[in-house]
């Protein structure tokens, strides 16, 4: 029997929205929204699991927020950067890394805490120049054997002997009040996409970035990371002076 192409169309529609339907009552569809999936990236959970993006998280992010915010345990987080357990998660920052340890080759600091969460959790993110000490690594490998060579050579070249003061000094302040300041403020927040365009955006001038570079701006869609590379420059020392321009972290 030869079905008329009006039926036909109907009949295919009947069948894409009833499996839609079929997949939403399974729990198979879903959306996708301003967090990240995470698979687990061939660690030990094969749960899939919806978190915050780790590259948004600033100098100022309490330990406590990043428990709420992320699927990682307490443990995990003190044990990777050997932080004391009298340490309260409400009073510590992200930031906070910077000062609990001697002086390491290279700094272990808010960019640490980035990259150790999403590479723990299997996400992707921009790997970029920042210390991590060996209790760090070793968690991330052990969470996730299956790593690609490439990161693993990443997280060997960033390992640093560290050494945790007995004695850091973190000012305790009022984070909740301080992160809800730079909220306000719309601190600059530089990623490896950033371009010339958003540093304008975020209220830079071209003046400014000229005097920072000594050259002449580079134009609306250049990427702000390409850029710093190409003139020679470390872009992880860039950034923060970029930064600096607008009182950022």
């Amino acid at each position: 029997m030869k079905m008329k192409s009006g039926m036909m169309v109907v009949t295919l529609l009947l069948v894409m929205f009833g499996g839609i339907f079929l997949a939403d009552r399974l729990g198979l569809w879903a959306t996708q929204n301003d967090q990240i999936s995470s698979g687990g990236g061939g660690g030990s959970s094969q749960e899939t699991l919806l978190v915050s993006d780790p590259s948004e998280i600033r100098g100022s992010t309490t330990f406590a927020s990043l428990l709420e915010s992320f699927p990682i345990d307490q443990s995990v987080l003190y044990a990777a950067f050997m932080i004391p357990e009298s340490l309260d998660p409400a009073l510590l920052r992200s930031g906070d890394l910077e000062s609990l340890f001697e002086e390491t080759p290279i700094e272990i600091g808010n960019e640490s805490m980035k990259i150790f969460i999403a590479l723990y959790l299997g996400l992707d993110i921009e790997l970029e120049a920042t210390g991590f000490p060996q209790s760090a690594v070793d968690l991330i490998i052990q969470e996730q054997p299956q790593l690609d060579e490439a990161v693993r050579s990443y997280l060997e070249e960033n390992t640093v002997a560290a050494k945790p003061l007995e004695n850091p000094e973190i000012e305790v302040e009022d984070h909740a009040a301080e992160e809800a300041e730079e909220d306000d403020e719309h601190l600059i927040q530089i990623s490896g996409s950033t371009l010339f365009e958003d540093l304008l955006d975020m209220g830079l001038t071209v003046e400014a970035l000229e005097d920072l570079f000594g050259e002449a701006y580079p134009g609306d869609q250049v990427r702000v990371k390409d850029y710093i590379e190409g003139l020679g420059l470390e872009y992880s020392t860039l950034k923060k002076s970029i930064e600096a321009l607008m009182g950022g972290e």
